[in-house]
C-alpha cells in the first residue's frame, strides 16, 4: 500500500512539474516577442500639389505585462510624429502616425523611426513617400485639325534639373512603341509617328514618364480633332 501512494505522489509531482514547465515557457515566448507593428516597411505616393505624406502603423504589445514607449526617434528633421501611445496594456494594440514634409521637394524620401520601448528595446520603423515630380511645360490638350496635329510634337520638359530616364507613351489605350524622343533631358512625343488610322474626334495620349530620381510624372493630354 505504502509502494502504490508514493507511486501517485510522484505522478502527481511529475505532473504539476510539466504543467509548470508548460506555463513558465508559455510566459517565456510572450516575453521575447515583446512589441511587434503590422508592417515595419510603408511606402506613400502623394499628388504633385501635396506636400505631406501621412503613415500609419500600429503597435501591438505581445506580453503579459504592460509595455511603455520611452522615445521614438525619426531619422530626418522632414519626419514628424502625428500621435503615438506612451503606453500597451498587455494583448493590445495602439495606432502610431507620422509624416514626412515635403515642402518644395519633389522625388523620393526614405526616413526611419527608431520606437524605444522598456527602457533598453528597440524597434526600427521604414517610410518612404515619393512625390511625383512637376513639369515646367504641361499642355492641357492639343486642338485642330488632323494634319495640323500630326505634324506637332508634344514636349515635357522636366523642372529641377532632372533628365527622363524612360517614358511609357499609349494612344487611346494602345501602347506605341518607339514613339518616344529623349532629348537634352526633355521628352518629346512625335505626333506624326501615330498612325492616322488610330485618330477620332476625341483622343487620349497617356503619357507615364520615370526621371532620374526614380519619380514618376503620369499624364493623360487630350487631342481634339476638328472636322475629322
Amino acid at each position: 500500500m505504502k509502494f502504490y501512494i508514493d507511486l501517485c505522489h510522484i505522478g502527481v509531482v511529475i505532473v504539476v512539474l510539466l504543467i509548470s514547465c508548460q506555463d513558465s515557457s508559455s510566459a517565456t515566448l510572450a516575453d521575447e516577442q515583446g512589441l511587434t507593428v503590422d508592417q515595419t516597411s510603408i511606402e506613400v505616393v502623394i499628388p504633385p500639389n501635396s506636400l505631406k505624406a501621412i503613415f500609419k502603423f500600429v503597435l501591438r504589445n505581445n506580453t503579459n505585462k504592460k509595455v511603455y514607449i520611452n522615445k521614438l526617434t525619426p531619422s530626418c528633421e522632414c519626419v514628424f510624429i502625428e500621435r503615438s501611445p506612451t503606453h500597451l496594456l498587455p494583448d493590445s494594440s495602439g495606432e502610431l502616425i507620422a509624416s514626412i514634409i515635403f515642402g518644395d521637394r519633389f522625388g523620393s524620401i526614405e526616413q526611419k523611426i527608431a520606437v524605444t520601448y522598456d527602457t533598453d528595446n528597440i524597434l526600427f520603423l521604414s517610410l518612404t513617400a515619393r512625390r511625383p515630380l512637376k513639369m515646367t511645360s504641361d499642355p492641357e490638350f492639343i486642338q485642330g485639325r488632323l494634319d495640323e496635329i500630326t505634324s506637332q510634337s508634344v514636349m515635357f520638359i522636366p523642372a529641377s534639373g532632372l533628365e527622363v530616364a524612360k517614358a511609357e507613351i499609349s494612344f487611346n489605350g494602345v501602347f506605341i512603341a518607339n514613339a518616344v524622343s529623349v532629348r537634352n533631358g526633355s521628352l518629346e512625343v512625335p505626333l506624326a509617328q501615330i498612325s492616322l488610322s488610330s485618330f477620332r474626334p476625341t483622343n487620349f495620349l497617356k503619357i507615364i514618364c520615370t526621371f532620374s530620381d526614380e519619380s514618376v510624372f503620369e499624364r493623360a493630354v487630350p487631342i481634339y480633332v476638328i472636322d475629322y
